[in-house]
């Protein structure tokens, strides 16, 4: 069995200088339909950052927003002398952090918080977990495991798949050194397969089977990456074959049991359970 470290948001105390800057937006790029990832830069070179902090940003042109957001650091390049942002566009303050564009000046507060404690034995196996947006702080908490000699594992959640941020930087290679990579990136469809047999594919993790015959069924679900496919999950399912109670159930009906005898009441006066209706639309089962 292997071992692992949970690293969570253990605080190391450093006293770190705090800055206000103007920096300068160098891109804006679409992950999802709310999440944007913003690069920033600066004409010098950025203030050290640790893993874990995070910068206060004021938010400029919006009437409602009185107070800086807080957002996590996601990746400091030193090379390319950039801080990423990732932002959830779920307020009017984010939603106009997301209209930002290249060439603006997003004035931060950096760096802030007391960034995560390191791995002191870079032979521990660390486990880093963040679900949605929280996943934000990993990437760089990971690169710099990364850099001392570890090797992170992560646990990535999200909602949805289109919620999984950043799948592609999040990458693995072996201890080997070979460099081979798997990057599965986001999920282009999924396969159903009906008993084994594929009956088509859906680009969403919602889909509908109709016309199935009354009787059980092994649905199995596959999702389809880039580079890779996942196991096949299986689920149960039984066509019954029966109907719901229904709003335009005729008056006249006649109400059987399961056993054929017809009952004296209304459908609607007798207790839940499985009944047979007769009337202008035919014979059906129906549960009520």
């Amino acid at each position: 069995m292997r071992n692992f470290v949970a690293i969570t948001n253990i605080r190391t105390y450093k006293s770190m200088k705090k800055f206000i800057l103007d920096l300068t937006v160098k891109s804006v790029t679409a992950l999802s339909d709310k999440h944007v990832l913003i690069k920033l830069t600066d004409d010098k070179p950025l203030p050290e950052m640790l893993p874990g902090q995070f910068v206060e940003v004021r938010v400029d042109q919006s009437p409602s927003t009185f107070l800086r957001r807080p957002i996590s650091i996601n990746f400091v390049d030193r090379a390319a002398n950039e801080l990423w942002l990732l932002v959830a566009a779920i307020g009017d303050g984010t939603r106009r952090l997301a209209q930002l564009k290249a060439g603006d000046v997003l004035n931060c507060v950096l760096p802030l918080g007391n960034g995560f404690t390191m791995p002191t034995d870079k032979a521990q196996k660390v486990l880093l977990v963040g679900g949605g947006v929280g996943v934000a702080p990993l990437l760089y908490f990971g690169q710099q495991i990364k850099e001392m000699g570890g090797e992170p594992t992560f646990l990535l959640g999200a909602r949805t798949a289109t919620d999984l941020l950043e799948l592609d930087l999040f990458k693995a290679e072996p201890a080997d050194g070979s460099n081979v990579q798997q990057d599965y990136g986001n999920v282009l469809h999924y396969n159903i397969y009906i008993d084994g047999s594929k009956h088509g594919e859906s680009t969403t993790p919602s889909f509908t089977i109709d016309n199935l015959p009354e009787g059980s069924y092994t649905i199995g679900i596959e999702a389809v990456y880039k580079n890779a496919v996942s196991e096949t999950a299986t689920y149960q399912i039984v066509v019954s074959g029966i109907d719901v109670v229904r709003a335009d159930t005729d008056a006249n009906a006649q109400v059987y049991n399961l056993a054929g005898q017809k009952l004296n009441a209304r459908l609607h006066a007798l207790p839940q359970g499985v009944y047979i209706v007769k009337d202008a639309n035919g014979a059906r089962k129906v549960r009520k």
